[in-house]
């Protein structure tokens, strides 16, 4: 009865434990954070692929946030042209073109998910995995779903 009882704890457990690989992680972009704002985005992908998306954020932010020195910066979408994102010697760099007219580089966690709407579905991918990204502007406001 014992070996039983404790066979059916360890099952228990092993699901629980299993189940706790992707907590706190969205894995899948069926469901993507709503941003204050609507920015609409153009990025290109480092397999060459050309996404146009609405309602974009970095994990729900509408800025990009990074280090800039020895401190940390938010750079928000509307200052931000064109981000260039590549891989240097040992850091991850954004190399921001502002409407300014001015540019900053930063180091930026490459894990960081991009998120926004296409007219196909929902998408999410990590800064790693984009090599451009034109921030086109603002458009018409968000309509807040119920979650």
């Amino acid at each position: 009865m014992k070996r039983l009882l404790l066979a059916v704890i360890a099952v228990a457990m092993l699901g629980f434990l299993c189940g706790m690989g992707n907590l706190g992680e969205r894995a899948k972009p069926q469901e993507i954070p709503l941003p204050d704002r609507n920015f609409i985005a153009t990025l290109t992908d480092s397999e060459g692929m050309v996404v146009n998306l609405r309602k974009v954020s970095v994990e729900g932010e509408t800025c990009i946030v990074g280090r800039f020195g020895s401190g940390m910066m938010s750079v928000d979408f509307d200052k931000i042209r064109m981000v260039r994102f590549r891989h240097s010697e040992d850091a991850f760099l954004a190399l921001l073109e502002l409407k300014s007219g001015k540019s900053l580089k930063m180091e930026v966690s490459p894990d960081l998910r991009f998120y926004g709407e296409t007219d196909f579905g929902n998408y999410m991918i990590r800064l790693r995995d984009i090599t451009v990204l034109r921030i086109e502007g603002v458009a018409s406001g968000i309509e807040k779903k119920e979650r």
